[in-house]
């Protein structure tokens, strides 16, 4: 691959080659080796059947096919441009086939145009690399880019071998082999343990009759599976092989074969899930259960929780579990259960206003802060972990504290990238990460961006880089997944439009050191937050447009119970 394949793609095999007459043909619209009657439509088992992918791609580049059969003394050469034959002669070739396309889509600039970024159309391309090195793992498979390689993948005998090969040695210690048989349907390949998981998507793949496809449903079942331990906000790498007779499955469903359809769609539903969930408790010695089944109310959570709030008896003698025994005072008994699970409740005055910007009507202007808060006064309230309250002078006001952080974030490394100097907290021991190819391409070509964020990193042999440096607003504990995070979410932004590249940089740093939900705040972190955040340039919104701040006035409020 030369500049993501925007300039070369070149794949080259040591098989059977073709005949002079099959190179010919091969790029003829509609031609096709793989049908050779009607039937065979009903039970296609190889990729492409259709005649139309070589014929296409012929047409918008110069494409040369290269191709000698076992056994022939000599090769011939084909030449296109833009659909157009311009050679056809032997040619001293080693047996095998070469297919080189050069300038895509020069003959259609308006699709050109359309084309991403080299990081983006590189991991496009890698994934389809991807995908048939782990559907043939017996296939020695080679891969370079603008040179240097970028995989070697000997043949083995395993899919977590070769797993391990693609995605890194890390893998290894998280990968479960699956291989389960039902009837006709045959069920193989490996799954990961819920260590290892992500928080984006990328690393599923499902295989039918080693085709690659999407399949939404399958995904949800197999993601549900896991749910126990991720809760459904990460997820876990696996490369699922389903084997079933070829009249079983319709390929023919989706113009690009990415979909399929079962005779029997619940019934391999229903089967892979019950093989994932069987192979992953078995691996983690956890009983063969529905998750449903020892989830919930009954469990240990749920005991506490009603144990906080007294029990089951809510007259007003009852004794409850936690030793004590309810007030017949509905407000006290309410506030009781507030503060048997940390929040504050609400007694005497609220305290005096944060400032005539956050209590009044009006926005703030660019740069005004928080005015000093009365520090024996409770101004503000954590709701679930997840949002502040406060009241105003007009109302009240919620403000979601992750989003909230977010705006801070962005804003804060888009000043320190304009800076000579970034801020930077440099680590008492460097990390070195391997990363996927995909990832480590995309490093090379981000690292400017990122040495502005106020990372600093040192590309490795391999596909390893050493971590010496974070930006100086990450919290202590995160800095070997956060440059990892950072990139996941960068593709995730790749297709928005609207920002530059360092935006974008900024934005996937700041979405994965935001302080989550769930996290208790003291109340001068609150303080802080709300300082912070209104001395921002757009305290109302995050960098992706999400409202941060939601006001209601007494009208509103009355409203609800009128």
């Amino acid at each position: 691959l030369d500049a993501a394949g925007k300039e070369r793609i070149q794949v080259e095999d040591n098989g059977c080659g073709m005949s002079p007459v099959d190179l010919q043909l091969c790029l003829e619209a509609h031609a096709t080796s793989k049908i050779n009657a009607v039937e065979d439509l009903q039970s296609i088992s190889t990729l492409g059947f259709r005649g139309e992918a070589m014929a296409s791609i012929a047409s918008v580049s110069h494409m040369e096919v290269r191709s000698q059969r076992l056994g022939d003394e000599i090769g011939h050469r084909l030449v296109v441009h833009g659909g157009q034959q311009k050679t056809f002669e032997p040619a001293a070739v080693e047996p095998g086939t070469r297919v080189q396309v050069d300038q895509l889509f020069y003959n259609v600039p308006a699709r050109k145009r359309f084309m991403r970024t080299d990081a983006t159309e590189l991991k496009n391309a890698l994934q389809v690399v991807q995908q048939s090195a782990l559907a043939h793992p017996e296939v020695h498979i080679e891969c370079f880019a603008n040179g240097e390689p970028v995989y070697q993948l000997p043949a083995v005998d395993s899919y977590v071998d070769r797993a391990v090969a693609l995605f890194g040695s890390s893998f290894r210690a998280s990968l479960i082999p699956v291989h389960e048989e039902a009837g006709l349907l045959r069920v193989k390949g490996v799954i990961s343990d819920p260590k290892l998981t992500k928080k984006t998507r990328g690393d599923q793949f499902f295989f039918v009759n080693r085709r690659p496809i999407q399949h939404k449903i399958l995904m949800y079942h197999v993601l549900k599976v896991y749910e126990p331990w991720t809760q459904g906000r990460e997820f876990p790498f696996f490369a699922l092989f389903l084997e079933m007779n070829p009249e079983d499955v319709d390929v023919n469903v989706h113009p690009a074969k990415l979909e399929v359809k079962f005779s029997d769609e619940r019934s391999v539903q229903r089967l892979v899930a019950s093989v994932v969930r069987k192979t992953l408790n078995q691996a983690l010695g956890v009983p063969n259960m529905n998750p449903q089944e020892w989830q919930g109310e009954q469990g240990e959570e749920g005991r506490e929780a009603r144990s906080s709030f007294g029990g089951g008896s809510l007259s007003g003698g009852g004794s409850s579990s936690g030793g004590g025994s309810l007030s017949s005072n509905p407000m006290a008994n309410f506030e009781k259960g507030l503060q048997s699970f940390g929040y504050s409740t609400l007694k005497g005055s609220a305290g005096k206003a944060i400032s005539d910007t956050v209590y009044g009507t009006q926005e703030p202007q660019q740069g005004q802060t928080v005015a000093a808060l009365d520090s024996n006064a409770k101004n503000f309230w954590q709701l679930h972990r997840q949002y502040i309250l406060s009241h105003t002078r007009s109302g009240l006001c919620m403000i979601d504290q992750y989003l909230a952080h977010r705006r801070i974030l962005f804003d804060r490394a888009m000043e320190d990238s304009q800076r000579a100097l970034p801020s930077s907290q440099q680590l008492l021991f460097a990390q070195t990460i391997e990363l996927s190819a995909s990832d480590f391409e995309l490093v090379k070509e981000l690292e400017p961006e990122l040495v502005r964020m106020g990372f600093s990193v040192d590309l490795l042999s391999g596909r390893s880089v050493m971590l010496s440096g974070v930006p100086a607003d990450l919290t202590q504990g995160g800095e070997k997944s956060i440059l990892q995070e950072v990139l996941d979410q960068f593709r995730e932004l790749d297709h928005k439009q609207g920002f530059s590249r360092i935006e974008k940089v900024a934005i996937a740093y700041a979405v994965h050191a935001a302080i989550p939900r769930g996290k208790l705040l003291t109340m001068k972190e609150m303080e802080a937050l709300m300082d912070q955040l209104f001395a921002c340039q757009d305290p109302w919104h995050d960098p992706l447009g999400r409202q941060i701040v939601q006001m209601w006035s007494m009208e509103d409020l009355s409203s609800y119970f009128s």
